[in-house]
């Protein structure tokens, strides 16, 4: 199929599914210019169900502006880059590709919220965003499944959010949704929501797996052996005040008197995660507040948390704060 000019008072009109107030600023600026190459497509699937699959370049240095309505927002990048923001949740995404098993976030919007894109000439963006409101979630059979209290805390909980690496089953559902293939007139439509609603379930999956880590972290302490449990206070003083950072799991264990399987096994009933899991999030959180508090350089901070690479360190920042080094450091 071949590319499309898209100009911005085509894109204007597909905002009114999502959103209302839609403004591009583009420079130079000329009457009802082409902003966009390449396919661009907003429908209904069904009433709550919006999606929207963009194959574009940008023709001109832009910035998106539009208010949006309350939703939940499944976005997925499956080529080249975006820069997007949903209030105070930024995407920032480069180079995401099949083969790198591209980005995905998903972000609640419990109030209407301002939404901007940013892009420089030449960017070219594959991506998907699903957008599921009150109402699609009230009209299935979610309502009544067990984990819909959870879910829908997470719903209600304005600019929630949670970013990961798409598994390939979720790249190949969306880009099946992006690249259909031809299909019997009026029945694209179906195959689209079929693979939607199979793009949703992965997504809430994970939305809910994340929280049942968090809540397991906030679970009261399993009664374990009094003096293993004197012994596993020990350790989690020495890894929160940083003296374990250079100790393997068996030094560890001789440093607390303890024997490695014991030290594993009650660390995880008490606090919910490995010695390793736990080691790792505090050595982000310290990175973090030298970003914050001490004005630290990323690579300061990258070291800080054990990384030797400043790329590896704002991959596993992302995950854990949801935005990069560079990002929590410009909110300041």
């Amino acid at each position: 199929m071949p590319r499309q000019a898209i100009s911005s008072d085509r894109l204007s009109s597909f905002s009114s599914l999502v959103g209302s107030n839609h403004r591009m600023d583009v420079l130079p600026r000329t009457a009802n210019q082409a902003v966009l190459e390449g396919h661009f497509q907003v429908s209904e699937l069904r009433p709550g169900m919006i999606l929207r699959c963009a194959d574009t370049r940008d023709l001109c240095s832009n910035t998106t502006r539009a208010e949006l309505k309350p939703a939940l927002k499944l976005v997925v990048l499956l080529g080249g880059s975006t820069d997007v923001s949903f209030g105070r949740r930024r995407l920032a995404w480069q180079g995401a590709s099949p083969a790198r098993a591209g980005e995905a976030a998903v972000v609640a919007l419990a109030e209407p919220e301002q939404f901007i894109r940013r892009a420089t000439a030449g960017n070219a963006e594959r991506s998907l965003t699903l957008t599921l409101t009150q109402e699609w979630f009230e009209s299935g059979a979610l309502a009544q499944d067990g984990a819909w209290p959870r879910l829908q805390s997470f719903i209600r909980t304005h600019l929630a959010a949670a970013c990961w690496r798409p598994s390939r089953r979720m790249m190949a559902l969306a880009e099946e949704v992006s690249r259909p293939a031809m299909f019997v007139p009026g029945l694209l439509a179906l195959h689209q929501e079929s693979r939607c609603i199979a793009l949703a379930s992965e997504a809430l999956a994970t939305v809910l797996g994340g929280m049942q880590e968090q809540e397991q972290e906030r679970m009261p302490a399993v009664p374990v052996n009094a003096r293993i449990a004197a012994r596993l206070r020990q350790l989690r003083e020495l890894l929160d005040c940083g003296e374990g950072d250079a100790l393997g799991l068996s030094a560890l264990a001789r440093a607390v008197g303890i024997n490695v399987n014991a030290m594993q096994r009650g660390f995880r009933e008490l606090t919910g995660v490995s010695v390793a899991e736990y080691a790792r999030r505090v050595r982000l959180e310290r990175a973090r507040r030298a970003l914050l508090q001490d004005g630290a350089s990323i690579a300061l901070a990258a070291t800080l948390a054990g990384y030797s690479s400043t790329a590896n360190f704002s991959t596993a920042f992302r995950r854990h704060f949801g935005v990069t080094p560079g990002q929590a450091r410009d909110t300041l």
